[in-house]
Parts: C-alpha cells; sequence; structure tokens
C-alpha cells in the first residue's frame, strides 16, 4: 500500500470513529461529497489533499505520515531453526501462537490447553532461546511488539499449518455453509491488479485494526479467521 492510500485509510478509519461522515466533512471543507470521496479513494494523489483535510480534523499529517509506518504489514516469517522445534513440538506452538498473536494471559493459556503452569513456563524459556520472546527476570515477559503481520508460506512447518488451518476454515464452512465465497471473475489486466490490490488492502485493513483493538484493552473480541487466495484458469481445464 502507498503512502498516500494508507494514509487515507487513517483518515477514512479516524471518521469512522469519530462518527464523522463523509457527507459533514464535505460540507465543512466546501468540497462536493463526490470529490472528498474521490480523495479518499484514490491510489495515488496530491499530499497538499490529505493535508487540507488533516488540518480541518485537527489532525497532524507528520503524526499521521508516522503512525503509518508504524503500522505497515510486515511480512515475517520463522527461521530454520523456530520451525524444527516447531515441528517437534506442536503443542509449544499453541502456547507461542496464543501468548504473541492473541495476548491471551499465562493462566488462561494454561487452562486452555489443560497444562500446569510450571510446563507452560518451562516452554516460554525455550522461546525465549530461540529468540521468540524474552523472559526477564522474576518470570516478567517482553513480547514481540505488536504489529500487524503477514506470514511468509515458507518452510515444512508454516506450510503445514497453512494447510491444515485452511482445510479447518474450509471444512467448517461446508458444514455450516456460512461465509463461504466460490467465484470465477473474467477480468482484464488491469481489473486483476484491482482485484488483488483490493483484496490485500481489505487484509492489511483489518490486519491493522486488529492491532489497534488489542492494544486499546477492549474487551469481548470476536474472533474472526480469514482465508483468501486466488489461481488463474477455467474450473474445467
Amino acid at each position: 500500500m502507498g503512502p498516500y492510500l494508507a494514509v487515507a485509510e487513517v483518515i477514512k478509519a479516524y471518521l469512522k470513529a469519530n462518527k464523522i461522515s463523509q457527507a459533514q466533512l464535505a460540507l465543512r471543507l466546501e468540497l462536493p461529497q463526490s470529490t472528498l470521496k474521490k480523495w479518499l479513494n484514490a491510489k495515488d494523489g496530491s499530499v497538499n489533499r490529505l493535508n487540507h483535510i488533516c488540518q480541518d480534523l485537527g489532525l497532524s499529517l507528520s503524526e499521521v505520515m508516522k503512525s503509518v509506518e508504524k503500522r505497515e504489514v510486515q511480512v515475517v516469517q520463522f527461521s530454520n531453526a523456530q520451525q524444527t522445534y516447531f515441528q517437534n513440538n506442536p503443542d509449544n506452538f499453541k502456547i507461542y501462537w496464543l501468548l504473541v498473536n492473541e495476548r491471551q494471559p499465562l493462566d488462561a493459556i494454561a487452562k486452555n490447553l489443560e497444562m500446569k503452569m510450571d510446563a507452560v513456563k518451562r516452554v516460554l524459556y525455550q522461546l525465549d532461546s530461540l529468540d521468540l520472546i524474552t523472559v526477564l527476570p522474576n518470570d516478567q515477559l517482553r513480547l514481540p511488539k505488536l504489529r500487524p503481520i503477514r506470514w511468509l508460506s515458507k518452510g515444512d512447518f508454516v506450510e503445514r499449518v497453512f494447510r491444515d488451518w485452511s482445510m479447518t476454515i474450509l471444512n467448517e464452512n461446508l458444514q455450516t455453509k456460512q461465509n463461504l465465497i466460490l467465484q470465477f471473475f473474467q477480468l482484464s489486466e488491469e481489473a486483476a491488479e484491482d482485484f488483488q490490490r483490493d483484496l490485500k488492502q481489505l487484509e492489511e485493513t483489518y490486519a491493522r485494526r486488529t492491532i489497534q483493538e488489542i492494544s486499546s484493552g477492549a474487551t469481548a473480541k470476536k474472533k474472526i479467521r480469514f482465508l483468501a487466495c486466488t489461481s488463474e484458469g477455467s474450473f474445467f481445464r
């Protein structure tokens, strides 16, 4: 996502959070609503436009830009040593996932996995030795900074996780017949690129929202698993 589009997304999120409609904002800016919508949905454009909007909202464009840089989705992958460890200790990957990605407290993790706390703590020291977390004095933890990430599906362990979790999502949706979309498109090269970009933008938007909401400490979060993939060709080759 380019910087213009990323800043526009921050502005739209701010409007939504503060219950300001685009119609209201357009009126304040003395702009046609269609023009404001075009500015906020453009792939690229003049930074002066966004600065004009930020000033009206009482936002600093430079601070928004800094927040965008911090919130950009980062592609990460496990090292070979980390993947080998999880391959040999799949239950320990559950502890890592629940702690680092879902930010669950240790007592909840131990209860969820039906493990004694001493056993969970032993795993924490192993994760520390692999540079996945840091165990501080008195068993205090320093976890990786919350940030929106995208896993790189490279390596035997991660590829297996992708397959297993994808099949779980697919099978559950086939049983309930909810939220399952299978679609066929015939698109120009430009439209196909737009589709891929929009799909990536959707994922990145809600990856960032996830970090915002975890950081806010809000309770009663709804956990949603998301699977998206595309391939070229007909269903009948």
